[in-house]
């Protein structure tokens, strides 16, 4: 059913002269699987027995996450990927490398 209404979705949208991405992949379940990891990770670390969600204006939602991106998941989180340092730290070291 979901690959039927892709399908009639981009009819539309081409009938109605919208452009849609090259790249498109349509029933592909990895296409969007880091992003889902990603928030499969925060949901517990942030929200998940810490605040009443139901309660939060959506403003107060939106900067909470983002605090936890900008100052926890880009600076001071470990990831195993980049050899055990935050994804801050690893893009200095490499722009630091690329300048040599």
């Amino acid at each position: 059913m979901k690959k039927m209404t892709a399908v009639l979705t981009v009819a539309v949208l081409i009938a109605v002269g919208i452009g849609i991405g090259v790249k498109l992949n349509y029933g592909n379940c990895h296409d969007n699987a880091r992003c889902e990891s990603m928030w499969a990770g925060m949901k517990p670390e942030l929200l998940y027995n810490r605040y009443d969600t139901e309660k939060m204006t959506t403003d107060e939602l939106k900067t909470l996450v983002w605090r936890y991106f900008i100052s926890y998941w880009n600076n001071r989180r470990i990831c195993s990927a980049n050899g055990g340092v935050p994804p801050m730290i690893k893009r200095h070291q490499y722009y630091e490398f690329i300048k040599k």
